[in-house]
């Protein structure tokens, strides 16, 4: 195969035995391009499950032969190999994409998240606004809960900052982050 790319393959249990798998089309795919699904149980043994090519969506819904952890790929019509993503067949139905613990003080609380491309290796990360000892924070953590930085607003967590208003930031190893600009108090 032709090396590895990453399409944010995302995969879903459905429940009793079922996933969903969502991916991205790149910007030089062509519309119709053709997708096989593999899965495989260890990671070194891979099937492909497609029947036939997936043309018409870069989605696809797929029943395990039994309750397992499974792990899925798709390669494109160039036999490019996208990153392999695991989920649990057996597990309740959940559109919950990323998993990773935040562990919050009870003085913390988050109150807005997005995702991106933090460490630029092709994995999302989540930037989230918080709250800490009443004070709002911006942080950001990797695909895989570690903390990366943070950024203290100097705004009160209770009427300091709509979320309405960001100013993206080319700082931190020009990784766009949202700053808050909002004043407070809001002008009336």
């Amino acid at each position: 195969m032709a090396g590895s790319i990453n399409r944010h393959l995302t995969v879903l249990p459905r429940g009793n035995g079922k996933t969903y798998l969502s991916w991205r089309l790149l910007r030089d795919d062509a519309k119709d391009e053709p997708f096989q699904v593999e899965r495989s149980r260890d990671g070194n043994k891979w099937a492909q499950v497609s029947e036939a090519v997936v043309t018409t969506s870069t989605g696809f819904s797929d029943e395990t032969p039994e309750l397992a952890c499974y792990q899925y790929r798709v390669i494109d019509g160039s036999n490019h190999v996208s990153e392999a993503v695991e989920v649990d067949s057996g597990a309740d139905p959940s559109n919950l994409s990323i998993q990773f613990p935040l562990r919050y003080k009870p003085e913390q609380f988050p109150t807005r998240m997005a995702t991106g491309d933090l460490t630029k290796d092709g994995r999302y990360g989540l930037v989230i606004v918080e709250s800490e000892n009443g004070i709002i924070q911006v942080c950001a953590y990797d695909h895989d809960g570690g903390h990366l930085w943070n950024y203290d607003a100097k705004l009160p967590s209770r009427g300091g900052c709509d979320g309405r208003t960001w100013l993206f930031h080319p700082g931190f190893d020009a990784v766009a982050i949202p700053i808050p600009v909002v004043p407070y108090p809001f002008p009336q």
